[in-house]
């Protein structure tokens, strides 16, 4: 089966919760959604994240992240990295990026970040542009799954009103 990658933008962490509530009642299947962006606006500010009785737990001053929508994501977690500060992903990107953060997956001199990208199938050619998004305080919404099923979700995408771009 072939597989394919969409990407969309997001200005915010609210942003990328609505468009994955839409994206869930137009029956995609969110195992093969992932989500990224910053988990604070300011190198200063202090983040938390935590898992407490069964209940993610987030707090910080910068951008407001849903503690429900985190509980809904199968996979989650922040990590800390050098030159874009505390990252905040779910879904299957997750898992690459910890590939990536463990040394397991190298893709020539990208990133962390970016070799997870391209693990997760985002042309080499829009990565320096999505890792740019995230240092711009933007998020992002990536699908990764069938060919077919990865247009149908694009067309979504650009329906969606909670997404500045979609690639």
């Amino acid at each position: 089966m072939s597989m394919d990658t969409v990407t969309a933008i997001c200005k915010s962490f609210d942003e990328v919760e609505r468009t994955v509530a839409f994206l869930h009642r137009s029956e995609v299947d969110l195992r093969s959604v992932s989500t990224l962006g910053l988990a604070a606006n300011k190198p200063t500010e202090v983040v938390g994240f935590y898992l407490s009785e069964g209940t993610f737990k987030v707090w910080g001053e910068g951008q407001r992240i849903q503690e429900d929508f985190l509980a809904s994501r199968t996979r989650v977690g922040l990590f800390v990295l050098p030159g874009l500060g505390p990252v905040l992903s779910s879904g299957p990107f997750l898992q690459a990026l910890a590939d990536a953060v463990e040394g397991r997956l190298v893709v020539g001199s990208s990133s962390c970040v970016g070799a997870a990208l391209i693990c997760l199938g985002v042309p080499r050619i829009r990565v320096l542009r999505y890792e740019s998004v995230l240092k711009a305080k933007e998020c992002l919404v990536i699908y990764h799954g069938p060919t077919e099923e990865t247009k149908r979700v694009k067309g979504l995408l650009k329906e969606c009103l909670d997404c500045v771009f979609v690639d």
